[in-house]
């Protein structure tokens, strides 16, 4: 196999040489010049700027009395003390798992002196997470028990608590900060109080809102930083390491199976990089560290660094002691610091950065009294005062070219206040322009702009955790299951294990060194939030850093979000999950069992990525629940969802398509797995029993290049997740194995199209494919030419079929001749066999003929003859978990399909006789599913008793969790799913003009699961025609009006 940029290329062994030349060198000696030598961060910031585009408006989410921004263990401790005064206290999280400077930092130990200067209540928490204990008294706490046990302090108080919300801006009324802007997921939110309380360690929301600080003197005018890493091993107390100047005192310090490396590293000072900067020179620090420790190796490290106060805040305390008023800026009204920046002597600020030493300011803060009014009220629009890094007002600043806008990810939060935040018109500065933008450090993100960079394109590569590797990585998916082994896959591994060779590192790591060999440039810690759009051509990302919102100006883009959300951002046409509601595969959220990298899994529910309370009512619900592996001792900081968006591309690839052998003469990556659904299947076929019995037998999904260009644009690939597949058949095509080649796929592509100087779908896909064989990821066979059509197949498979010996490729392949099946199957049923009778009848009601309903309707009445309701021939995980039904559950859904009323007097019968357990998910669910699904495609009147007796089950009825639930209590994940039947009863009535259906669905709307409310909201505006929003009272008065009877709306739409 050639290199990854093709014979005239650097190969892997040249990116290695590179390595020895920039300073991740194999031998015993590594300088600071040597270490800051590989570094290549983005370019020097220029004078342009992006403008936002006119009408785009921020919501404020949620608002309060007071805003605690960041979960230092200060900010927990204050946010409860404020919510005991009687207060209504946010807190938002930028980290997953509370305390943050504790978990994300990877610091988990403690003395006994320190507990004491903590409420008692907390200190009764900490002890009771204590793991260990050393001779010398330090505490070694099981960090997954603390971040439950600070959680349930906070809930218990009554803190409104949010995830993974990275502070980005303010909005300001004159001098009063009156809401913070945070970087979520789903993109832009905000959320306003009175008083916001800033305990980030860097003062980093005060800076924004236009506070001054003092620069702290610094040791050699280096930054002291302390980076930790989780040993494989259990290392010696006491670690020395010679010859590395960057790390302090040339000494590490164990604590239990911890390794902490202090270190004094040197910045280039631009506050949008110093985070980038910083996260990237500790680990090579750490590394070559590694090199010259005999028998220590690492599973992983922090998220985050713990770093020393490098900036005294201006304020006009004139107080020796530590007070109030040295957390007060000049200038900056209803903001609070808590943290190493306060007005304070260098000595109290290195104390207050300590985890426990900084709690006495968490007093300080609570004892604040709200002023009168200062409750941040809803209703109108807020002045925003988008904090800006200050060359973005630089005198000569121009826009990138006149046609190019930024268009923001927007929250599409399920509740919010009706305050938002206009910020149309704001300029945001462009801090870095490259010829390839690679949005996403992941599974297909990292061999994206390796195989980039190495085809000579000037790469950049945005990622907003401090690691690489995703899903593989910090995702804790690090072995492969099924995907096609490749050579450009085993060559990407045998690199990654010849660069650690020797330095003990985590895997991610060496991710890390594989993308700076390549020559691309790195930005970990900044998160993306929108896309830089000319006309409908992508010329960039919008992202989230330390010094506020900035641009990246690129040629071309990749998407390797895994969510599409650049692509979705810029205007491209998408869909979540199956395809029929919010519903998507589970995600997983566990915990790490000590060293082990593969993470405790879980395989249970879903999550609304687009909402941040969703996303973190499922954090909280999924920290208590156990994984494969059992209960970990450590949290991931990274939630791994299966599914979210499907970006709609130039071609799909769909479920009925892989089961047939589809063939495409674009394809770029050959995909190989199991069916895998680890949630609910949607795809007719799927529902209607064309499903793959056997768990493990894999079939192949070859992708084409159009799947990954989305419709309607240019200038952009999507890899990952969310290119253009459908729900079921991203269940297979969706493998770590098979995401990493697309992301080699194109990374070439790109590479290619900005040196030919065209847009990337225009590349020359017969190029493309030679490139991408001689880096191993097709095959010869993957390019033979097409067979000629054969004019006999149907009538071959349609005799099979008769006689029963068509294997379910097979019947794929008949079904997707279409109509042209129609009268040769009709034709057939005279002489076919018993079995072969069913077989074409049930083909026949799918492609939409009622000429077969009596042969199944004989067949359904004989299976459920017997007492019991026969069960699934699978009941290896539990339903609805990989297609597997009960054989009559399948022929409902089959007659509902061909939407034939002689199902419906069965119906009754059948739904008394279902044993619905509430404590399991089983064959009960399948039953209850399928004659939902048959109902509310016949949509008739005398369905509805079927439905009303489902709906009166146990375990069914009174499903709801309404606003104002504890998010504690929606860990039961089977109750979950039987809240999913409770709304398909209630959607399966309102089709079949049920006034019930329509309650039940308005009830749904303010669950506190985001799949379900948005489901039942979704539902409800197809229903009604128009959207009345997530509020109840609305749509209960449309109800009221509603003429009635209510009509028939039966479901139509086909799903793949």
């Amino acid at each position: 196999m050639m290199g990854l940029g093709g014979a005239m290329q650097r190969s892997p062994r040249c990116a290695l040489l590179a390595l020895l030349v920039l300073g991740l060198d194999r031998s015993r000696v590594a300088g600071a010049a040597a270490a800051g030598a590989l570094l290549k961060l983005p370019g020097g910031r220029t004078n342009m700027t992006a403008a936002v585009g006119a009408a785009q408006a921020i919501p404020v989410i949620q608002q309060g009395d007071a805003l605690v921004v960041e979960g230092t263990l200060a900010g927990c401790v204050a946010a409860q003390q404020m919510a005991r005064q009687g207060r209504s206290v946010l807190l938002a999280a930028s980290g997953l798992s509370l305390p943050h400077d504790l978990v994300a930092t990877l610091r988990p130990w403690a003395h006994e002196a320190e507990l004491a200067k903590l409420p008692a209540d907390f200190a009764q928490a900490f002890r009771r997470c204590v793991r260990e204990r050393a001779v010398d008294g330090e505490m070694i706490f099981d960090l997954a028990r603390l971040a439950v046990a600070v959680e349930d302090l906070l809930l218990d108080a009554g803190v409104s608590l949010f995830c993974d919300l990275r502070p980005c801006g303010v909005a300001k009324d004159g001098a009063r900060v009156s809401a913070a802007l945070f970087a979520a997921k789903g993109g832009l939110a905000a959320l306003a109080a009175g008083v916001v309380v800033d305990c980030t360690p860097d003062a980093r929301l005060a800076a924004l809102a236009g506070a001054r600080f003092a620069e702290r003197a610094l040791s050699d005018g280096r930054l002291d930083v302390r980076y930790t890493l989780l040993c494989n091993d259990r290392p010696p107390r006491s670690l020395a390491v010679a010859g590395l100047p960057e790390l302090a005192g040339g000494q590490l310090a164990a604590h239990g199976p911890l390794v902490e490396f202090p270190m004094r590293l040197a910045t280039r000072g631009d506050a949008a990089f110093r985070d980038v900067e910083l996260t990237l020179r500790a680990r090579i620090v750490a590394a070559n560290a590694g090199r010259r420790l005999e028998g220590v190796s690492f599973a992983r490290g922090g998220d985050a660094l713990a770093a020393a106060p490098t900036r005294r805040l201006l304020t006009r305390s004139e107080e020796a002691e530590l007070c109030l008023a040295s957390c007060v800026p000049q200038g900056v009204e209803g903001l609070l610091v808590c943290g190493p920046s306060v007005d304070a002597p260098d000595e109290v600020a290195r104390s207050l950065a300590d985890p426990f030493g900084g709690v006495a300011l968490a007093a300080v803060i609570a004892s604040d009294p709200l002023p009168p009014g200062a409750r941040s009220g809803g209703g109108s629009t807020l002045t925003a005062a988008l904090a800006l890094p200050s060359s973005s007002q630089a005198e000569g600043s121009q826009p990138v070219t006149s046609g190019v806008q930024a268009r923001l990810g927007i929250s599409q939060a399920l509740r919010r206040t009706t305050a938002e935040i206009a910020v149309g018109g704001a300029a945001l500065p462009v801090v870095a322009d490259a010829d390839v933008l690679v949005v996403g450090g992941g599974t297909s993100g990292v061999p994206a702009a390796i195989v980039a960079a190495h085809n000579g394109a000037k790469t950049l590569i945005v990622e907003k955790h401090a690691d690489f590797g995703g899903t593989h990585t910090l995702g804790g998916v690090s072995k492969y299951w099924f995907g096609r082994p490749t050579d450009f896959v085993r060559q990407l591994d045998r690199d990654a294990l010849a660069l650690l060779s020797g330095t003990g590192m985590p895997k991610s790591v060496a991710m890390l060194y594989a993308l700076v060999a390549s020559g691309a440039s790195v930005m970990p810690q900044c998160a993306a939030v929108g896309a830089l759009v000319e006309g409908n051509t992508v010329k960039g990302a919008v992202v989230a850093t330390p010094a506020g919102l900035a641009a990246i100006t690129a040629k071309a883009v990749i998407d390797a979000t895994g969510d599409g959300d650049i692509a979705a951002w810029a205007g491209a046409e998408h869909s979540w999950g199956t395809g029929r509601d919010a519903l998507t595969l589970w995600y997983s959220f566990g915990h790490f069992v000590g060293p082990k990298s593969e993470a405790s899994r879980q395989y249970h529910s879903c999550v609304d990525l687009r909402d941040p309370a969703d996303f973190t009512r499922a954090i909280i619900a999924a920290r208590r629940r156990t994984g494969v592996f059992g209960q970990g001792d450590f949290p991931q900081n990274y939630l791994a969802p299966r599914e979210s968006r499907h970006v709609k591309g130039r071609a799909t690839v769909t479920y009925g398509g892989i089961l047939r052998g589809q063939r495409w003469p674009d394809t770029v990556v050959v995909a190989e797995s199991n069916f895998d659904i680890k949630g609910i299947a949607s795809s007719d076929l799927a529902l209607c029993g064309y499903a793959e019995k056997e768990f493990t037998r894999n079939y192949s999904a070859p992708i084409p290049f159009r799947a990954l260009v989305p419709e309607g644009l240019e200038g952009i690939l999507v890899v990952g997740k969310a290119y253009s597949a459908t729900h079921d058949a991203l269940s297979l095509a969706r493998m770590q194995r098979d995401l990493m080649a697309m992301g080699g796929a194109a990374g070439l592509a790109a590479a290619r199209a900005v040196a030919d100087k065209r847009l990337v779908a225009d590349v020359d896909v017969a190029g493309l494919q030679k490139g991408l064989s001689a880096i191993g990821i097709l095959r010869p066979a993957d390019l033979a030419e097409f067979p000629a059509a054969d004019p006999k197949e149907l009538a071959r498979l349609v005799h099979d079929l008769a006689s029963d010996s068509l294997p379910l490729t097979g019947q794929a392949r008949l079904l997707g001749h279409g109509q042209a099946a129609v009268p040769l199957l009709r034709n057939a049923l005279p002489a076919a066999t018993d079995r072969g009778k069913v077989a074409c009848a049930k083909a026949l009601c799918f492609l939409g003929d009622a000429v077969g309903v009596p042969i199944l309707l004989a067949e359904l009445q004989r299976q459920l003859a017997g007492e019991g309701l026969p069960a699934s021939p699978r009941e290896r995980h539990e339903a609805p978990d990989h297609g597997y039904a009960p054989e009559p559950a399948f022929l409902v859904c089959t007659i509902g399909l061909a939407r034939d009323s002689r199902l419906v007097p069965l119906l009754r019968p059948l739904a008394e006789r279902i044993p619905l357990n509430p404590t399991r998910a089983d064959d009960a669910f399948e039953y209850v599913f399928a004659i939902c699904y048959a109902c509310e495609r016949i949509a008739s009147p005398e369905a509805i008793e079927a439905l009303d007796v489902l709906a009166e089950k146990p375990g069914i009825r009174g499903s709801t969790l309404p606003v104002g639930t504890d998010p504690r209590r929606s860990v039961d994940h089977v109750a979950e799913r039987h809240a999913y039947l409770e709304l398909s009863v209630g959607r399966a009535l309102a089709r079949c003009g049920s006034p019930r259906g329509y309650e039940l669905l308005i009830g749904y709307l303010s669950d506190i699961r985001g799949v379900l409310a948005r489901s039942a909201h979704d539902e409800l505006a197809d229903l009604a025609g128009s959207d009345l929003g997530f509020a109840p009272e609305p749509w209960r008065q449309w109800l009221a009006r509603a003429p009635k009877p209510l009509p028939l709306k039966p479901y139509l739409r086909r799903i793949e």
